[in-house]
């Protein structure tokens, strides 16, 4: 599968109430410490429970400025570290993120890495130098869960 980021895909497009409950921590526990309505990790969008995967090489300040700007209706945030030579991985882990680290380098070897552990019933992709405005995310979900497509991509913003 080829695909630009930022992108959303979902082979699993199911009303919540037909989801098995599938364990996972959340992202975000100081945000959620401080709204009792996330406290449950149910920080759902639209009833589908949201994994954003940033696969990163050496992106120690960008990834803070990802993920400092993720919406608080992500449930899942992995960062697939490819083998960085900085502290990326100490970052990510900082400020809320699932790290995975893969040695093998590659930009679609990270994402496949990140994909196979992604628990959200949509995916969104992004890169970890901020290239792409995360708080675009909402407006991706919109287009994405109305229309009928499985998979969405985006590859500019103006």
């Amino acid at each position: 599968m080829a695909f630009a980021a930022p992108g959303i895909f979902s082979s699993r497009l199911r009303p919540r109430s037909e989801l098995a409950p599938v364990p996972y921590k959340c992202s975000f526990p100081s945000v959620c410490a401080g709204r009792p309505e996330l406290v449950s990790c149910d920080a759902v969008y639209r009833d589908r429970r949201i994994t954003v995967v940033i696969p990163c090489l050496n992106e120690e300040a960008g990834i803070v400025q990802v993920l400092s700007r993720m919406p608080a209706f992500v449930d899942e945030i992995i960062v697939v570290d490819n083998d960085s030579t900085d502290r990326t991985a100490e970052m990510a882990r900082r400020h809320g993120a699932f790290v995975i680290h893969e040695k093998i380098r590659g930009y679609g070897r990270a994402y496949k890495t990140g994909l196979i552990q992604a628990q959200g019933d949509i995916v969104v992709t992004l890169d970890g130098d901020h290239s792409y405005p995360v708080d675009a995310i909402s407006y991706l979900l919109e287009v994405f869960l109305h229309s009928r497509e499985r998979f969405l991509s985006a590859r500019a913003f103006l």
